[in-house]
């Protein structure tokens, strides 16, 4: 999918999500049950950190290592924004605002002063894309939707804080190969 088609599809995407977040939320929130808990608390425990030294490995292995470097700088880039973006919107997380059931087992402290928009799990999976093979795509895709899916199963976020993290992410990475390949800074 050529980036114009992604980002349109995208922007159209979030400003529906936005009409809708409260019932995809809502919705989640109904269809919890044991076997969904278990499976959300273990996949709750794959932090974004790991993910990127996961990132770094299979990288490294298959001799990328000039990527290594702009993946690291886009993931904190894209955290840098999401921060930014997050002080400014200062959007209420889904299980404080239509009081959710918090799930046992996960980790809810952090998520109770941290604003929900944008997702910075969600911006920091789509960093990495681009230097995947087409092979892995395909599976770092379903890896990344199960991951975000999963954060609004948890009430962390809405479906378009989600959207909007995969934006940012696919932006922000862009943005970099750009620069990096207009002033051969690596």
């Amino acid at each position: 999918m050529k980036k114009n088609t992604f980002y349109l599809i995208g922007f159209i995407s979030l400003i529906i999500s936005l009409l809708i977040d409260n019932y995809i939320s809502l919705f989640f929130s109904n269809i919890r049950n044991n076997a969904f808990d278990f499976l959300s608390v273990i996949v709750s425990y794959i932090n974004t950190v790991m993910i990127f030294a996961l990132m770094t490995l299979i990288l490294y292995f298959i001799n990328k290592k000039k990527e290594i470097i702009l993946m690291w700088i886009a993931f904190f880039s894209s955290g840098l924004l999401s921060l930014v973006i997050k002080l400014i919107t200062n959007r209420t997380r889904p299980f404080i605002a239509l009081n959710l059931d918090k799930i046992a087992n996960i980790d809810y402290s952090f998520a109770s002063w941290n604003t929900s928009f944008l997702s910075w799990h969600t911006a920091a999976l789509f960093t990495v894309y681009p230097f995947l093979d087409k092979k892995i795509k395909y599976y770092w895709l379903i890896f990344a939707f199960i991951i975000t899916i999963n954060r609004v199963y948890t009430g962390f976020h809405y479906l378009s804080d989600l959207i909007a993290g995969a934006l940012l992410g696919h932006m922000t990475i862009w943005i970099i190969i750009y620069l990096n390949k207009r002033f051969r800074i690596l």
